[in-house]
């Protein structure tokens, strides 16, 4: 089932208003990658994270990086990578990597820059990230882990439920408390779309971590609308391969 043009307009007019775009030109270069961190080493393998300073929650886009890898002495050993990935990620999510085939007891530094596409191609940030380094233990040494494991978080659970005059209502718990909450919106045919405001006012759950709202008009033909939501956390890859915690996915019938 293909949704004639109104419902399209109407989703991305009430979710793109102001929004960046996914796909960044040299003209408008991609954000730079902060708050780098050396989050395990093994004498042989070391495990990175980083925050993203751009990605569009309408699609979660494919980014590329370029991975400067430096010894202790800020002196290139050949490591550098360009244009790896790709990589789902989220505006203000963290992405992870880990490699291998370091040499045991060394120092290394770390930085980066954002890339719109692969190898040499696309557009980089404009500035390269903050510089983390450590030091491999020695051979035969077990993986030691240098900041905190992100513990699970507990499930979003959500309902929908359909009201006369076109009114659907989506109402669920296990949210961060006041968070603002992005319900996403599809027809299995068109993209996925996000819906973070209504009426210009951001949706949010409530304090106690509960969501209510209320839609109007989203049904334009008969057919199935799925919906799920978010609040901006972040989870492993995987545990979700967008890198963002997603509740369940409920269904409305449109008649």
């Amino acid at each position: 089932m293909t949704y004639p043009l109104p419902l399209a307009a109407l989703l991305m007019t009430a979710t793109l208003s102001g929004a960046p775009q996914a796909w960044a030109s040299c003209h408008n270069r991609p954000g730079t990658p902060d708050h780098l961190t050396i989050d395990t080493v093994s004498p042989n393998a070391i495990g990175w994270s980083w925050r993203n300073a751009t990605g569009k929650k309408i699609e979660e886009p494919l980014m590329w990086f370029d991975i400067y890898i430096r010894d202790g002495n800020n002196r290139p050993i050949g490591r550098d990578m360009t244009g790896t990935g790709p990589f789902h990620v989220s505006y203000n999510l963290r992405t992870s990597l880990n490699e291998p085939g370091f040499a045991p007891a060394t120092r290394y530094c770390f930085s980066m820059r954002a890339r719109t596409q692969g190898g040499t191609q696309g557009c980089v940030s404009g500035n390269v990230s903050n510089i983390a380094c450590a030091t491999t233990p020695p051979a035969g040494a077990s993986t030691i882990r240098l900041t905190p494991a992100a513990a699970s978080p507990s499930p979003i659970t959500i309902s929908a439920a359909g009201q006369p005059g076109n009114t659907i209502i989506i109402s669920g718990h296990g949210f961060l408390p006041g968070a603002p909450v992005g319900v996403r919106v599809t027809d299995n045919t068109l993209p996925f779309v996000l819906i973070t405001t209504i009426g210009g006012q951001p949706i949010r759950a409530d304090a106690g971590g509960g969501l209510n709202v209320t839609f109007h008009g989203l049904c334009k033909a008969p057919g199935t609308l799925f919906f799920s939501a978010e609040d901006g956390r972040h989870v492993p890859s995987n545990v979700d391969h967008t890198g963002t915690l997603w509740s369940n996915t409920v269904t409305i019938t449109c008649t």
